[in-house]
């Protein structure tokens, strides 16, 4: 399998998706992600940060150790019925 195929394949399988990035840019993966309703972590350096926090699409966070952790650890306490809407 294209590993193209397998990447989008792993992304439609999941509950949550976290792209941590110290990297200033849309995010490509982010958008695919939201379209498959998957909830996202991202880091503030996301030009679409704004815009995921305003629509309560995901979770972000500082783009450091510290941020990562704590984004990860906010989804663990998300109640079920949160995730799934």
């Amino acid at each position: 399998m294209p590993i193209g195929i397998a990447k989008w394949e792993t992304i439609y399988g999941t509950q949550s998706f976290i792209l941590p990035s110290y990297q200033k840019s849309f995010g490509i993966d982010i958008v695919v992600a939201l379209a498959y309703s998957n909830a996202v972590k991202i880091t503030n350096h996301f030009i679409i940060w704004r815009e995921i926090h305003q629509g309560e699409k995901g979770l972000i966070s500082n783009d450091d150790f510290k941020g990562v952790i704590s984004i990860i650890q906010k989804w663990l306490h998300v109640s079920d019925d949160k995730k799934i809407q």
